[in-house]
């Protein structure tokens, strides 16, 4: 794999980015950022929404055609094309959430408390709730099924008709990796104030790079 070129968002760290055909989302320190990546050697900035100094952009991903943002405040719903706020509910800070079958679970991060929620995709009503304090935590989907990484352990999670979780733990070796976006041949992933393009392409091998590369002696 090899870097290629990126788009500088000077002064903000890039959280996480959301990859649509010939589009890309970003999610930093300070704002929402819309690119067009339809010339695949490129990064072009279409729009952005600032959220200011104090409110983080942690998560975002598309469904059903609306951008889902997990902020230091809460979870909000965006037009995906203005970027215009549509819903909002204020939880706490969401440092990551999961969509799946009109579900979305969010691993809340509050002053005094974490937990898990499951909310209602379309109404961001809650359906079930349970505290949960991770150093990392993580969150996916996967075949309908909710998955917590949390400090080093794994668990699929539901909830249950009273409005708890009920969580199972999984034996394996799941290994957190730095999350990246694929779109065409081109691996996007954040970096610290930057939204970093790369190839999965082959790449010809170069005589004089000191590598003995594929075809050389």
């Amino acid at each position: 794999m090899t870097y290629v070129t990126e788009y500088s968002v000077s002064g903000e760290r890039v959280y996480d980015l959301e990859v649509a055909e010939n589009e890309i989302y970003a999610a930093t320190s300070e704002g929402i950022y819309r690119f067009d990546i339809s010339d695949p050697d490129t990064i072009n900035l279409i729009n952005s929404h600032n959220t200011g100094y104090y409110n983080y952009q942690y998560r975002i991903q598309l469904y059903n055609d609306l951008l889902y943002i997990g902020d230091d405040y809460g979870i909000n719903i965006r037009d995906k094309e203005t970027l215009s706020l549509i819903s909002y509910v204020d939880t706490g800070a969401v440092l990551d959430f999961a969509i799946s079958e009109g579900e979305i679970s969010m691993y809340r991060s509050a002053f005094l408390s974490s937990m898990i929620q499951i909310r209602d995709v379309d109404s961001l009503n809650v359906k079930a709730w349970e505290y949960a304090d991770c150093y990392t935590g993580e969150l996916t989907a996967d075949h309908g099924e909710f998955y917590l990484s949390c400090d080093g352990y794994e668990y699929r999670f539901e909830g249950r008709p009273d409005t708890y979780i009920d969580f199972y733990s999984i034996e394996g070796d799941m290994l957190e990796m730095q999350e990246n976006y694929v779109n065409n041949g081109w691996v996007y992933f954040p970096y610290e104030n930057e939204v970093k393009l790369s190839t999965n392409n082959d790449v010809p091998s170069l005589c004089g790079n000191g590598i003995i590369e594929l075809g050389e002696l």
